[in-house]
């Protein structure tokens, strides 16, 4: 059972959408210092 789960968690990890998504939320202060 964990297996899957993990690969599936993994497999939403890597898709760019998810990746970017985090990125930018941990990077908020770049991005907005970047937008503005």
């Amino acid at each position: 059972m964990t297996a899957p789960r993990t690969r599936a968690a993994r497999a939403a990890w890597c898709t760019p959408e998810a990746a970017a998504k985090k990125w930018v939320e941990a990077n908020r202060d770049k991005v907005d210092a970047w937008l503005k």
